[in-house]
């Protein structure tokens, strides 16, 4: 699975606004460094839980995420795309 982590500072993605960005580099919840091992543990069983569930997905769907993102990788959205059980012409990219 891919599992999105980065120390990099991302709120220069995450927002134009200087403002909302200075905020937002100065919220003491907001965690400036690699996750601790447990969190990171537990992300990737949830992310393990979710990719094992996807072929039981036969719902329409549309997957919309560009590939010039850069705050979560878009094989994710690929991953999705390609292993749920919805039938081709329901699914959408």
């Amino acid at each position: 699975p891919v599992i999105p982590s980065s120390s990099k500072d991302m709120s220069k993605y995450s927002t134009r606004d200087l403002k909302k960005r200075e905020i937002m580099d100065k919220d003491p919840l907001d965690w400036k460094l690699n996750p601790r091992i447990a969190t990171g543990w537990s992300l990737l069983n949830a992310c393990n839980y979710v990719e094992q569930q996807l072929s039981k997905i036969y719902l329409p769907f549309i997957v919309l995420h560009g590939t010039e993102d850069k705050i979560t990788d878009h094989t994710s959205s690929d991953i999705l795309y390609a292993n749920t059980g919805t039938d081709v012409n329901n699914k959408a990219v």
